[in-house]
């Protein structure tokens, strides 16, 4: 910022103190001026067409417009309009060499545009009308000599010519009292462009620093997601391994099983002709008698032919009978073992489906995460070598702007306002 709220409170305060106002008439060129002051701390995009019109407004008062147009200045300044400043500027520092600060203040703005030739100019004119009471020469002496500085020093930019010919003039046109001043401006720049450098160079070893140790932390957490793929691999590989040996042997089970069941099927045939051949036998030893009784009405019964033949084969079938119910006793619980089997072959083929689809899901999933790593790093290192030089531009323009913005700018001094105030409002 260019002015703290202290500095423009008390620079309004002066002007409208200095000023006076017209009580009559709203709002008046002192409340326009103090407005104006205020505007150059907004960053709001409104702030600089506000102070255009506030100019615009007090243009013709002879009085008040020249401080209207270095407070427009120093809006534009702030809003890096370069050009439109040098247009108030130039005809400003012109008519009123004495006010060095709005020439320093143009200065910058050529050093801005790399307009070197001009602030050579601009130079040779502030030098040519050098101030006679003695702080406005010592601090002409300090500006000159930081200017001198951040040529040399911070703008590479600047043609050497022009770099030697200002510092000869500044020399030969400062008065020898001063030079001590001039001097350390000098090597307060040096000293500070010589801190920025090692900044730079820091930066620039931090950042190939920070560089390699991303591409390190990719490739290992590509190394390790890509170890943990294949666990998964391994591990799904022992599962299979395992599901395939309960599956060989529900297999071996099943194959028993229905070789037994189909004994027990073979022996419930046999048991079954058996009987029913027994059967048979029975009926043939059985004969049907016709009789009648005293009334002439006739009964039929059967008759065995052999008793004990006929007890014999009712026994066989009685065990036959038992023996079938135990063989079906048996296949039933073979059955049910064989449906278990069968339930588990099913398990372990629907648990193989499952396991393949998330766990080679997982792995698929590590992969393409390791890839993304593996890239990373060779983004990475393809950038490395371009950001150092790009971290080392953006120090690179503090270097260039910071005297610019620090020591150059005298919009940063409520003293030049005030210098200003004096030499062009009434007291």
């Amino acid at each position: 910022m260019f002015f703290s709220t202290q500095q423009t409170a008390v620079f309004s305060l002066l002007v409208i103190t200095t000023l006076g106002t017209l009580r009559g008439q709203e709002p008046s060129p002192s409340t326009d001026l103090a407005t104006m002051i205020g505007l150059v701390d907004h960053d709001k995009l409104s702030s600089l067409s506000e102070a255009k019109l506030l100019r615009e407004r007090n243009s013709q008062n002879r009085q008040f417009a020249p401080l209207f147009d270095f407070s427009y200045s120093l809006s534009l300044v702030k809003s890096s309009r370069w050009k439109d400043a040098i247009e108030i500027l130039q005809p400003f520092a012109d008519a009123r060499p004495q006010v060095y600060q709005a020439r320093l203040l143009l200065i910058r703005c050529y050093i801005e545009l790399d307009k070197f030739d001009n602030v050579a100019v601009e130079a040779a004119k502030l030098l040519d009308k050098f101030p006679s009471d003695a702080p406005s020469a010592e601090e002409v002496a300090k500006k000159t000599g930081l200017l001198v500085g951040y040529l040399n020093f911070a703008q590479s930019d600047c043609p050497d010519e022009v770099k030697r010919d200002l510092e000869e003039n500044a020399r030969a046109k400062i008065p020898e009292a001063l030079h001590v001043k001039f001097e350390e401006s000098i090597k307060l720049v040096e000293s500070k462009v010589a801190s920025l450098k090692e900044e730079i160079e820091k930066a620039a070893e931090d950042a190939e620093s920070n560089a390699e140790t991303k591409i390190a932390d990719n490739l290992e957490e590509a190394e390790r997601l890509r170890a943990e793929a294949d666990a998964k691999a391994a591990e799904l590989q022992s599962r299979d391994k395992d599901r395939a040996e309960k599956f060989e042997k529900v297999k071996l089970d099943l194959q028993k099983m229905e070789l037994e069941y189909g004994k027990l099927a073979a022996r419930q045939t046999l048991l079954d002709n058996q009987i029913n051949g027994m059967r048979r036998n029975m009926t043939l030893l059985e004969r049907t008698v016709t009789t009648k009784d005293s009334q002439g009405k006739q009964t039929t019964t059967t008759e065995i032919t052999d008793r004990f033949q006929y007890a014999r084969l009712d026994r066989m079938i009685g065990v036959s009978m038992a023996e079938m119910q135990v063989v079906d006793a048996n296949a039933r619980v073979m059955l049910n073992g064989y449906q278990q089997l069968q339930a588990q072959a099913r398990g372990l083929a629907d648990q193989k489906q499952l396991d393949e689809l998330f766990t080679k899901s997982k792995m698929n999933q590590l992969g393409n995460e390791a890839k993304a790593k593996q890239k990373r790093a060779e983004r990475e290192a393809d950038r490395k070598g371009k950001k150092t030089p790009s971290l080392a531009r953006g120090l690179q323009l503090r270097l260039k702007n910071y005297s610019t913005y620090d020591e150059l700018d005298v919009a940063a001094n409520k003293d030049f306002l005030l210098g200003i105030s004096k030499r062009f409002l009434p007291q």
